[in-house]
């Protein structure tokens, strides 16, 4: 018999247009979300549904649009999002999470561990300070950065035809705005804008979707 949670991460999949995902990994997810979270701040969503709706199923909002494969970089990854959800879904890619934080990196490691994951590289790196010496076909990041600086960032680290992921909430037009020249010196378009809902709180979210054109 499936618990109310899996019922609740279930339906939230069906109201998202989600492939059906096994729940049994996202339910390690959650328990050591929450014990870890009693030492150190991973999250302010403490309550298991906001968690499922906020977190888990927030982050795989990406793959109902992409056909993510080979290499992808969560940058800020905080307590994984939206990476491992993804590498959870998608268990053939490579995928690298890195932020500035040593224990959520402890974090991350002792949970990719648990969860059996393979090709999981979570690496204790302020990239501003740091870059990582290789490119990534996919880059993503989850609030975590505002766009002008997350493009400052990603880009240098981007494939050529590579994809840049921006997750974000409303009203940030400011934000594009401010990105402007960085999207000009750098030659790439203006970013697709994909919005969507949470499916139970029906908060608004929206996708900002960069394509590195450059050869």
């Amino acid at each position: 018999m499936k618990s109310s949670l899996e019922s609740y991460f279930k339906t939230g999949l069906i109201k998202l247009g989600l492939p059906d995902i096994p729940w049994a990994p996202f339910q390690i997810y959650l328990q050591e979300l929450l014990k870890w979270n009693q030492a150190i701040n991973l999250t302010a969503i403490t309550t298991p549904e906001d968690i499922v709706e906020r977190h888990f199923l927030d982050s795989l909002i990406p793959i109902n649009f992409f056909s993510l494969r080979d290499k992808l970089l969560d940058i800020g990854t905080g307590g994984g999002f939206p990476g491992l959800p993804i590498k959870i879904a998608l268990p053939h890619i490579d995928l690298y999470l890195a932020d500035s934080v040593q224990k959520k990196i402890n974090f991350l490691k002792t949970l990719a561990r648990k969860l059996d994951l393979t090709q999981v590289i979570a690496t204790h790196q302020t990239i501003t300070k740091k870059p990582i010496d290789q490119t990534f076909e996919w880059i993503i990041s989850r609030a975590a950065l505002k766009i002008s600086d997350l493009l400052t960032i990603a880009l240098p680290h981007l494939t050529p035809n590579g994809t840049l992921i921006a997750m974000k909430g409303e009203n940030i037009e400011q934000e594009i705005k401010d990105a402007e020249p960085i999207l000009k010196n750098s030659g790439l378009p203006l970013p697709e804008k994909i919005d969507y809902e949470l499916p139970f709180s029906k908060t608004k979210r929206t996708l900002f979707i960069f394509k590195n054109c450059s050869t």
